[in-house]
Protein backbone atom coordinates (compact mmCIF):
# COMPACT_ATOMS: atom_id res chain seq x y z
CA UNK A 1 0.00 0.00 0.00
CA UNK A 2 1.47 3.40 -0.95
CA UNK A 3 2.26 5.64 2.01
CA UNK A 4 -0.24 8.41 2.77
CA UNK A 5 0.10 11.39 5.12
CA UNK A 6 -3.26 12.68 6.37
CA UNK A 7 -3.33 16.32 7.46
CA UNK A 8 -6.11 17.72 9.65
CA UNK A 9 -6.31 21.38 10.69
CA UNK A 10 -7.78 22.38 14.04
CA UNK A 11 -8.75 25.94 14.88
CA UNK A 12 -10.92 26.29 17.98
CA UNK A 13 -12.73 23.10 16.98
CA UNK A 14 -11.48 20.50 19.43
CA UNK A 15 -14.81 18.63 19.62
CA UNK A 16 -15.05 18.14 15.87
CA UNK A 17 -11.35 17.33 15.60
CA UNK A 18 -11.60 14.64 18.27
CA UNK A 19 -14.51 12.95 16.51
CA UNK A 20 -12.64 13.11 13.21
CA UNK A 21 -9.48 11.63 14.73
CA UNK A 22 -11.44 8.90 16.52
CA UNK A 23 -12.77 7.76 13.15
CA UNK A 24 -9.35 8.10 11.51
CA UNK A 25 -7.58 5.97 14.10
CA UNK A 26 -9.97 3.13 13.19
CA UNK A 27 -8.85 3.43 9.57
CA UNK A 28 -7.72 0.16 8.00
CA UNK A 29 -5.12 1.81 5.76
CA UNK A 30 -1.58 0.57 6.47
CA UNK A 31 1.24 3.07 6.17
CA UNK A 32 -0.90 6.11 7.01
CA UNK A 33 0.55 8.95 9.06
CA UNK A 34 -1.81 11.43 10.73
CA UNK A 35 -0.66 15.02 11.29
CA UNK A 36 -2.83 17.55 13.13
CA UNK A 37 -2.08 21.25 12.72
CA UNK A 38 -3.35 23.52 15.47
CA UNK A 39 -3.78 26.86 13.70
CA UNK A 40 -3.20 28.95 16.85
CA UNK A 41 -6.42 28.09 18.69
CA UNK A 42 -7.48 30.37 21.52
CA UNK A 43 -7.76 27.52 24.04
CA UNK A 44 -5.54 24.57 25.04
CA UNK A 45 -6.54 22.53 21.99
CA UNK A 46 -2.98 21.57 21.04
CA UNK A 47 -2.14 20.30 24.53
CA UNK A 48 -5.35 18.25 24.67
CA UNK A 49 -4.59 16.65 21.31
CA UNK A 50 -1.00 15.86 22.28
CA UNK A 51 -2.17 14.19 25.48
CA UNK A 52 -5.19 12.28 24.18
CA UNK A 53 -3.63 11.07 20.92
CA UNK A 54 -0.06 10.50 22.02
CA UNK A 55 1.59 7.93 19.78
CA UNK A 56 -1.28 8.08 17.27
CA UNK A 57 -0.90 11.50 15.68
CA UNK A 58 1.76 14.18 15.28
CA UNK A 59 0.64 17.62 16.47
CA UNK A 60 2.08 20.79 14.94
CA UNK A 61 1.45 24.12 16.68
CA UNK A 62 1.37 27.22 14.47
CA UNK A 63 2.39 30.54 15.99
CA UNK A 64 -0.58 32.29 14.34
CA UNK A 65 -3.66 31.49 12.26
CA UNK A 66 -2.33 31.02 8.73
CA UNK A 67 -5.74 30.23 7.28
CA UNK A 68 -6.77 27.05 5.48
CA UNK A 69 -4.09 27.33 2.81
CA UNK A 70 -1.22 28.47 5.01
CA UNK A 71 -1.97 25.97 7.75
CA UNK A 72 -1.98 23.08 5.31
CA UNK A 73 1.15 24.31 3.53
CA UNK A 74 3.16 24.29 6.73
CA UNK A 75 2.06 20.74 7.43
CA UNK A 76 2.87 19.63 3.88
CA UNK A 77 6.36 21.12 4.17
CA UNK A 78 6.80 19.36 7.52
CA UNK A 79 5.75 16.00 6.07
CA UNK A 80 7.86 16.28 2.92
CA UNK A 81 10.83 17.48 4.94
CA UNK A 82 11.01 14.26 6.94
CA UNK A 83 9.66 11.61 4.54
CA UNK A 84 8.43 11.04 1.00
CA UNK A 85 4.83 9.78 1.15
CA UNK A 86 3.24 8.80 -2.13
CA UNK A 87 0.07 10.71 -1.25
CA UNK A 88 -0.93 13.62 0.94
CA UNK A 89 -4.51 14.01 2.10
CA UNK A 90 -6.05 17.28 3.31
CA UNK A 91 -9.05 16.38 5.48
CA UNK A 92 -11.50 18.79 7.10
CA UNK A 93 -11.73 18.37 10.86
CA UNK A 94 -15.55 18.48 10.73
CA UNK A 95 -15.74 15.10 9.01
CA UNK A 96 -16.16 11.48 10.05
CA UNK A 97 -14.66 8.84 7.78
CA UNK A 98 -15.36 5.28 6.73
CA UNK A 99 -12.81 2.69 7.83
CA UNK A 100 -11.51 1.90 4.33
CA UNK A 101 -11.93 5.29 2.64
CA UNK A 102 -8.19 5.91 2.17
CA UNK A 103 -7.61 2.49 0.63
CA UNK A 104 -10.45 2.96 -1.85
CA UNK A 105 -9.25 6.42 -2.86
CA UNK A 106 -5.65 5.29 -3.33
CA UNK A 107 -6.80 2.31 -5.41
CA UNK A 108 -8.54 4.69 -7.79
CA UNK A 109 -5.50 6.98 -7.99
CA UNK A 110 -3.19 4.06 -8.74
CA UNK A 111 -5.23 2.98 -11.77
CA UNK A 112 -4.26 5.97 -13.92
CA UNK A 113 -1.04 8.01 -13.90
CA UNK A 114 -3.03 11.05 -15.05
CA UNK A 115 -5.22 11.01 -11.94
CA UNK A 116 -3.64 13.62 -9.71
CA UNK A 117 -6.35 14.41 -7.16
CA UNK A 118 -9.06 12.17 -5.71
CA UNK A 119 -12.02 12.97 -3.50
CA UNK A 120 -14.52 10.62 -1.82
CA UNK A 121 -18.29 10.47 -1.89
CA UNK A 122 -19.27 13.07 0.72
CA UNK A 123 -22.47 12.42 2.67
CA UNK A 124 -24.29 14.67 5.11
CA UNK A 125 -23.51 14.08 8.77
CA UNK A 126 -27.06 14.99 9.79
CA UNK A 127 -28.67 13.06 6.93
CA UNK A 128 -26.36 10.12 6.47
CA UNK A 129 -28.20 8.64 3.48
CA UNK A 130 -28.02 11.88 1.47
CA UNK A 131 -25.16 12.87 -0.82
CA UNK A 132 -23.53 16.24 -0.19
CA UNK A 133 -21.37 15.99 -3.29
CA UNK A 134 -19.45 13.74 -5.63
CA UNK A 135 -17.01 16.50 -6.38
CA UNK A 136 -17.89 19.92 -7.75
CA UNK A 137 -17.97 21.84 -11.01
CA UNK A 138 -17.06 25.48 -11.63
CA UNK A 139 -19.00 27.95 -13.78
CA UNK A 140 -16.47 30.55 -14.92
CA UNK A 141 -19.17 32.71 -16.48
CA UNK A 142 -21.09 33.12 -13.20
CA UNK A 143 -18.34 32.73 -10.61
CA UNK A 144 -20.21 29.87 -8.97
CA UNK A 145 -19.81 26.17 -8.26
CA UNK A 146 -22.21 23.27 -8.30
CA UNK A 147 -22.06 20.19 -6.10
CA UNK A 148 -22.49 17.02 -8.14
CA UNK A 149 -25.52 14.95 -6.99
CA UNK A 150 -26.34 17.32 -4.11
CA UNK A 151 -29.16 15.98 -1.94
CA UNK A 152 -29.55 12.72 -3.85
CA UNK A 153 -30.50 9.64 -1.87
CA UNK A 154 -27.46 7.38 -1.66
CA UNK A 155 -28.47 3.99 -2.99
CA UNK A 156 -25.06 3.07 -4.43
CA UNK A 157 -26.24 4.22 -7.84
CA UNK A 158 -22.85 5.82 -8.51
CA UNK A 159 -20.25 3.12 -8.96
CA UNK A 160 -17.95 4.75 -11.49
CA UNK A 161 -15.08 7.20 -11.14
CA UNK A 162 -16.38 10.68 -11.92
CA UNK A 163 -14.22 13.41 -13.46
CA UNK A 164 -14.92 16.76 -11.78
CA UNK A 165 -13.41 20.25 -11.62
CA UNK A 166 -12.35 20.04 -7.98
CA UNK A 167 -13.02 18.22 -4.72
CA UNK A 168 -13.41 19.68 -1.24
CA UNK A 169 -13.45 18.62 2.44
CA UNK A 170 -11.17 15.66 1.62
CA UNK A 171 -8.43 16.04 -0.99
CA UNK A 172 -6.07 13.16 -1.77
CA UNK A 173 -3.21 14.42 -3.94
CA UNK A 174 -0.21 12.60 -5.40
CA UNK A 175 3.13 13.93 -4.21
CA UNK A 176 4.23 14.48 -7.81
CA UNK A 177 1.33 16.91 -8.33
CA UNK A 178 2.51 19.08 -5.45
CA UNK A 179 6.07 18.91 -6.76
CA UNK A 180 4.83 20.08 -10.17
CA UNK A 181 2.17 22.73 -9.42
CA UNK A 182 3.26 23.82 -5.95
CA UNK A 183 1.40 24.25 -2.68
CA UNK A 184 -1.96 25.87 -1.97
CA UNK A 185 -2.12 29.57 -2.83
CA UNK A 186 -1.91 31.35 0.54
CA UNK A 187 -3.11 34.67 -0.89
CA UNK A 188 -6.67 33.28 -0.66
CA UNK A 189 -6.26 32.69 3.10
CA UNK A 190 -9.56 30.80 3.20
CA UNK A 191 -12.18 29.84 0.58
CA UNK A 192 -11.53 29.18 -3.11
CA UNK A 193 -8.01 27.84 -2.46
CA UNK A 194 -9.23 24.25 -2.96
CA UNK A 195 -10.95 25.27 -6.21
CA UNK A 196 -7.76 26.99 -7.33
CA UNK A 197 -5.68 23.92 -6.46
CA UNK A 198 -7.90 21.55 -8.43
CA UNK A 199 -7.98 23.95 -11.38
CA UNK A 200 -4.19 24.26 -11.42
CA UNK A 201 -3.88 20.47 -11.40
CA UNK A 202 -6.24 20.16 -14.37
CA UNK A 203 -4.39 22.92 -16.22
CA UNK A 204 -1.21 20.88 -15.71
CA UNK A 205 -2.84 17.89 -17.41
CA UNK A 206 -3.98 15.87 -14.38
CA UNK A 207 -7.44 14.42 -13.82
CA UNK A 208 -9.43 15.36 -10.72
CA UNK A 209 -11.88 12.59 -9.83
CA UNK A 210 -14.34 11.37 -7.23
CA UNK A 211 -13.91 7.81 -5.95
CA UNK A 212 -17.58 7.08 -5.39
CA UNK A 213 -16.99 3.95 -3.30
CA UNK A 214 -15.02 5.85 -0.66
CA UNK A 215 -17.24 7.58 1.92
CA UNK A 216 -16.98 10.34 4.49
CA UNK A 217 -19.64 12.34 6.34
CA UNK A 218 -19.32 16.14 6.49
CA UNK A 219 -20.93 18.34 9.15
CA UNK A 220 -22.60 20.71 6.77
CA UNK A 221 -26.38 21.03 7.26
CA UNK A 222 -28.57 19.32 4.70
CA UNK A 223 -30.91 21.85 3.06
CA UNK A 224 -33.68 20.02 1.12
CA UNK A 225 -34.34 21.46 -2.30
CA UNK A 226 -31.00 23.29 -2.50
CA UNK A 227 -29.58 21.64 -5.60
CA UNK A 228 -26.29 23.46 -5.73
CA UNK A 229 -23.71 25.11 -3.55
CA UNK A 230 -23.16 28.61 -4.82
CA UNK A 231 -19.89 30.27 -3.91
CA UNK A 232 -20.23 34.04 -3.80
CA UNK A 233 -23.94 33.72 -4.44
CA UNK A 234 -26.94 32.30 -2.63
CA UNK A 235 -25.06 30.39 0.02
CA UNK A 236 -22.94 33.38 0.97
CA UNK A 237 -25.91 35.34 2.34
CA UNK A 238 -26.26 32.76 5.12
CA UNK A 239 -22.67 33.18 6.28
CA UNK A 240 -20.92 35.51 8.72
CA UNK A 241 -19.40 38.87 7.65
CA UNK A 242 -15.94 37.28 7.96
CA UNK A 243 -16.85 34.45 5.58
CA UNK A 244 -18.76 36.51 3.05
CA UNK A 245 -15.78 38.86 2.72
CA UNK A 246 -13.37 36.08 1.74
CA UNK A 247 -15.89 34.23 -0.43
CA UNK A 248 -16.59 37.40 -2.40
CA UNK A 249 -13.02 38.69 -2.64
CA UNK A 250 -11.58 35.34 -3.62
CA UNK A 251 -14.20 34.77 -6.28
CA UNK A 252 -12.71 37.71 -8.20
CA UNK A 253 -9.13 36.53 -7.50
CA UNK A 254 -9.88 33.09 -8.86
CA UNK A 255 -11.58 34.32 -12.03
CA UNK A 256 -8.79 36.80 -12.77
CA UNK A 257 -6.34 33.93 -12.48
CA UNK A 258 -8.15 31.22 -14.42
CA UNK A 259 -10.91 32.66 -16.63
CA UNK A 260 -10.33 33.76 -20.20
CA UNK A 261 -10.82 37.42 -21.07
CA UNK A 262 -14.22 36.57 -22.57
CA UNK A 263 -15.29 34.56 -19.53
CA UNK A 264 -14.19 37.27 -17.09
CA UNK A 265 -15.98 40.02 -19.04
CA UNK A 266 -19.20 37.99 -19.13
CA UNK A 267 -18.83 37.29 -15.41
CA UNK A 268 -18.47 41.00 -14.62
CA UNK A 269 -21.57 41.72 -16.70
CA UNK A 270 -23.55 38.98 -14.95
CA UNK A 271 -22.31 40.02 -11.51
CA UNK A 272 -23.13 43.72 -11.72
CA UNK A 273 -26.40 43.28 -13.62
CA UNK A 274 -27.80 40.56 -11.37
CA UNK A 275 -25.82 39.06 -8.49
CA UNK A 276 -24.52 42.30 -6.95
CA UNK A 277 -28.02 43.81 -6.66
CA UNK A 278 -29.68 40.58 -5.64
CA UNK A 279 -27.41 40.15 -2.60
CA UNK A 280 -27.85 43.79 -1.63
CA UNK A 281 -31.62 43.37 -1.60
CA UNK A 282 -31.38 40.20 0.48
CA UNK A 283 -28.89 41.58 3.00
CA UNK A 284 -30.43 45.03 3.29
CA UNK A 285 -34.18 44.49 2.98
CA UNK A 286 -34.69 40.90 4.05
CA UNK A 287 -31.99 40.35 6.67
CA UNK A 288 -31.37 44.03 7.50
CA UNK A 289 -27.76 43.07 8.16
CA UNK A 290 -25.63 46.15 7.59
CA UNK A 291 -22.49 44.55 9.02
CA UNK A 292 -22.55 41.68 6.55
CA UNK A 293 -23.46 44.06 3.73
CA UNK A 294 -20.40 46.19 4.56
CA UNK A 295 -18.20 43.06 4.45
CA UNK A 296 -19.73 42.19 1.10
CA UNK A 297 -18.87 45.65 -0.27
CA UNK A 298 -15.29 45.29 0.99
CA UNK A 299 -15.04 41.89 -0.63
CA UNK A 300 -16.17 43.29 -3.99
CA UNK A 301 -13.78 46.26 -3.69
CA UNK A 302 -10.78 44.18 -2.71
CA UNK A 303 -11.62 41.50 -5.25
CA UNK A 304 -11.75 43.98 -8.11
CA UNK A 305 -8.37 45.44 -7.10
CA UNK A 306 -6.74 42.08 -6.30
CA UNK A 307 -3.90 40.83 -8.49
Amino acid sequence: MPETAIIVINWNGIRDTRECLDSLTKNTCPGCEIVVVDNHSEGPDAEILKKDYKGLVTVIENDQNYGFAGGHNRAIKYVLGRSSPDYIMLLNNDTVVDADFVTRMVEVAEKDQLIGIVGPKILFYDAKDRIQNLGCRVNLFKGSTKSVAYGSLDSNQYSVVLDVDYVDACILVKREVIERIGLLDESYFCYWEDIDFGTRAREAGYRVVCATEARIWHKKPFVPGNKKKVIGGGQAIQESPYIIYYITRNMFKFLKKHASVRQYCLFILYFFVFKFWYLQVVLLLWRQDLKTLASYYRGVRDGLSAK
